[in-house]
């Protein structure tokens, strides 16, 4: 039984301690990366906003989701810009108009969507 005491502690011992070292370690990359942009506070939640460019501004708005969109090649987004409205559709609604079959894994890789 002490065995298993004796485990578990340095177990836990452990992960505070991997804990911690994640913690400092965000820490310092967050104050050597400061984020690019400005921030507002709207109704006690603060707001992470860009401008960039000029013209009519585009405002994207999304929710508290993390989105992974992996696949492309490093100008896929570039040529392909609506893969961002239709990433932000599936972040807010779980659902986009877009016609994704031209993003399936069984279209030849090689090909390009024609809308694209």
């Amino acid at each position: 039984m002490a065995d298993i005491v004796s485990t578990v502690a340095w177990i836990v011992l452990a992960a505070v301690v991997l804990a911690l070292i994640v913690y400092i370690t965000a820490k310092v990359v967050e104050y050597r990366n400061p984020p690019i942009g400005n921030f507002v506070k709207v109704d006690g939640t603060t707001l992470h906003y860009v401008e960039r460019g000029s013209g009519s501004p585009v405002l994207f708005l999304h929710g508290n989701a993390m989105v992974v969109a992996a696949g492309f090649s490093g100008h896929g987004y570039k040529f392909c810009s609506g893969i961002g409205e239709i990433l932000a559709d599936l972040v807010m609604y779980g659902a986009t108009s877009h016609d994704t079959r031209l993003f399936s894994l069984s279209r030849p890789a090689l090909a390009m969507p024609p809308s694209c």
